[in-house]
């Protein structure tokens, strides 16, 4: 089902990869929604929950970070997928990590010009400038860049400056000011988080190249008198990386599951049965990605713990 919004405004983050979006996204709303790794282009979808301290009035959105000259045909469709959230919303946030200014973000300050919108930037990862004091500097560069709506730096993975962020959000963002998309505010279904918490573990585990050839859909969530039965597929490009994803004995499938598993039982407050296969598709980026989830953000049960 689709989330029925009204008028409720919405603040996408935008960025390069590994810049730390999907960290700050977490980070504001308050709960792990988005999968984070070390690795460049971990996010692949668009997710976009209540900005807390707003009521239902500002969504905010994690987007896949923006690739500069994208090579194929999965980094096109993110693409894609970022420039709709934007031309969607009503405040784009610029993530900057500490004090990198590159091309990629002239060129990125450009095209979110051109959209008419707001613009705020967000300067992450300040936990990592030393010293300090050179922050105030490169804050007053940003500022001759652009009439922006705001310059705020923060620690996503500190919690440093949130608060500050998260006001500047409210204050700063627009009522819209034409039709939206039924997807507008739509956040992650179960099964989704299922899915992503896999691929996320499988990044995790595997080496730097073959992550970015697999993709996890959910085959089937079935709600028993027991628990949750899950169904996961996972779609590879070439023979030989299924053997590889599988791991010896099966063991690197097995234990991607059994961290995931106790995810989302902590999640759900019920048992969870997990099923795992991997397959080959060379194809599997025709059918991905989509643009955004279909259901709304769904909360775990209350455990009385």
């Amino acid at each position: 089902m689709t989330e029925t919004t009204g008028s409720a405004r919405a603040a996408v983050l935008l960025g390069r990869p590994n810049v730390g979006k999907s960290t700050l996204f977490n980070a504001l709303v308050g709960s792990r929604l988005s999968i984070v790794t070390p690795k460049p282009a971990t996010t692949r979808l668009v997710v976009a929950v209540p900005l807390p301290g707003a009521g239902a009035e500002i969504r905010i959105w994690d987007t896949p970070g923006v690739l500069d000259r994208p090579q194929h045909r999965l980094q096109r469709r993110l693409n894609e997928l970022v420039w709709n959230a934007a031309l969607e919303s009503d405040l784009l946030l610029i993530v900057v990590a500490g004090l990198e200014w590159r091309d990629e973000e002239d060129r990125l300050l450009e095209r979110s010009l051109a959209l008419g919108k707001p613009i705020g930037v967000v300067v992450n990862q300040i936990d990592r400038i030393k010293p300090r004091t050179a922050l105030l500097p490169f804050l007053e560069q940003l500022a001759n860049r652009s009439s922006f709506s705001f310059l705020v730096p923060v620690s996503a993975r500190r919690g440093e400056n949130l608060t500050v962020l998260a006001d500047q959000i409210r204050s700063s963002c627009p009522a819209p000011t034409r039709p939206t998309s039924g997807t507008r505010g739509t956040g992650l279904a179960w099964p989704d988080q299922a899915a992503e918490l896999f691929r996320e573990q499988l990044m995790l585990d595997l080496t730097a190249e073959l992550p970015y050839a697999l993709h996890v859909v959910c085959e089937s969530w079935q709600e028993t008198g027991r628990g949750v039965e899950v169904d996961l597929r996972v779609w590879v490009e070439r023979p030989g990386q299924k053997g590889i994803v599988i791991g010896s004995g099966g063991q690197r499938l097995k234990m991607a599951g059994t961290r995931v598993r106790h995810t989302l039982e902590a999640r759900l407050g019920r048992p969870v049965l997990l099923h795992s296969r991997v397959e080959v598709d060379p194809d599997w980026t025709l059918h991905h990605p989509r643009e955004s989830q279909s259901a709304s953000v769904p909360r775990a049960p209350e455990t009385g713990g």
